[in-house]
């Protein structure tokens, strides 16, 4: 979803210039959901069909990794698995 990947570039830039003061991000993210204004540029059912596109090709990737090593990990980040 490409407005979450430049909002957290921008905010990821903020959070960096503020040398990753946990403090800081609170703020932070505040400021950057405020600029980009999520409610008038995604429509949430957008972010339904992301979450289960990504979770079906997670699945996906899953078997795809159990069936091409006969059944064993093949040592997948537990992200993906």
């Amino acid at each position: 979803m490409k407005f979450f990947e430049e909002m957290g570039v921008a905010l990821e830039r903020r959070w960096r210039a503020a040398d990753y003061n946990e403090s800081s991000f609170p703020q932070l993210a505040e400021e950057a959901l405020a600029q980009f204004d999520a409610p008038k540029h995604v429509d949430p059912w957008d972010i339904v069909r992301w979450v289960a596109a990504w979770q079906q090709n997670r699945e996906t990737l899953h078997t795809m990794s159990t069936a091409q090593s006969g059944g064993r990990s093949l040592g997948l980040p537990t992200c993906v698995r």
